[in-house]
């Protein structure tokens, strides 16, 4: 059986979401107990995205629902980067 008979036979895809930098309560638990110094990590995280931001985690829920829905239908075996262009510098 080929992989396309096994989807078809299963309606059974497989595909990621791999985001980069989101912007969560993770990094208020750094260790880090200035809210100065914090906010420079943070800036200085962003400043290494091409965009200029981490994403939101609305962001990540998003490619998470699309890739869930018919509309991604013909997506199988991808991975969906979101990490604000970091991975094509």
């Amino acid at each position: 059986m080929t992989g396309e008979d096994h989807e078809k036979s299963h309606g059974i895809r497989f595909n990621a979401v791999s985001p980069g930098p989101v912007d969560t309560p993770l990094y208020s638990k750094l260790g880090i107990e200035d809210p100065a110094e914090q906010a420079a990590v943070l800036e200085g995280i962003s400043a290494g995205i091409p965009l200029g931001r981490m994403g939101l985690p609305e962001e990540v829920a998003e490619a998470v629902v699309y890739l869930a829905s018919d509309a991604s239908a013909f997506a199988v075996g991808q991975d969906l980067i979101l990490d604000g262009g970091s991975t094509v510098l």
